[in-house]
């Protein structure tokens, strides 16, 4: 996991720290990780994951004190081939007869399309930008599987946002 903040945006400005963290999936999180997370002092989490995603890894390992509240707001499209040659990748599995385009280039190159012109992606950034909007300010945490392509994509979005230039987060 790691903190947005400290990077330069508009008019001088720098991304405030310890309010927005982009990390992958937490299930895999040692207690020292933990301990580390809970010195954030999360009031949320926001996961990406559908729930075929969540049911085939471990379960998220969150700070207990104090524990943020979770938000699931799942940006993938489970019935999709692409996203199950994906998920077979990420979890380790043989994906002989997965993949319908041509291997692992060609399925991230069709899921970035995806992020961006299918109307239920949008809907879920949309969401999620909504749900980081209600936090208020309190310290986010954001994640996806991987921590790179979805939460990557949110991230370009909030960072575009609080006018950090393309260059700045093309290099982040």
């Amino acid at each position: 996991a790691r903190d947005l903040g400290g990077l330069p945006a508009a008019d001088g400005r720098r991304v405030r720290r310890g309010v927005l963290f982009r990390a992958g999936a937490l299930g895999r999180l040692s207690d020292d990780d933990v301990t580390r997370l809970a010195e954030a002092k999360l009031g949320h989490v926001l996961d990406l994951r559908d729930g075929t995603e969540i049911g085939a890894a471990p379960a998220d390992r969150l700070p207990v004190d104090p524990a943020p509240r979770v938000h699931h707001v799942p940006v993938a499209d489970p019935d999709d081939p692409v996203f199950r040659y994906v998920s077979a990748v990420l979890m380790g599995h043989d994906v002989t007869g997965y993949a319908p385009v041509d291997g692992s280039p060609g399925a991230m190159t069709a899921i970035y399309r995806w992020m961006v012109e299918d109307a239920r992606a949008r809907a879920g950034f949309a969401a999620a930008v909504r749900v980081i909007v209600d936090a208020g300010g309190e310290p986010l945490l954001f994640h996806c599987s991987a921590g790179k392509d979805r939460t990557g994509w949110l991230t370009a979005v909030l960072l575009s946002v609080l006018g950090v230039a393309p260059a700045v987060i093309a290099a982040d």
